[in-house]
């Protein structure tokens, strides 16, 4: 994971971008799915469709962190920042 941070800062960025847009659709297809009106109120797919989210999110913090090259790569909450390589 840690060669992230000697990638170039243009495909880090494009990349980042990319990552960014799929998480904010993948969330609207969540929200969408998980509005539908249905006999059950959460589906697996549902479910599934949230944990895609979260992975989604962990790869655009992941080049958030490699783009802001700390020479470590780390999810930076309000209080405390994680490892992403144990995250991931």
């Amino acid at each position: 994971m840690e060669e992230l941070l000697f990638t170039k800062i243009p495909v880090v960025a494009t990349l980042t971008a990319v990552f960014f847009l799929l998480t904010a659709a993948q969330t609207l297809h969540a929200l969408f799915l998980g509005a539908r009106k249905s006999g059950r109120p959460i589906s697996a797919a549902t479910v599934y469709e949230a944990l895609l989210v979260v992975h989604l999110y962990l790869a655009t913090a992941t080049m958030l962190s490699a783009y802001a090259n700390h020479g470590t790569l780390l999810l930076h909450l309000r209080v405390t920042a994680l490892p992403l390589s144990t995250l991931l």
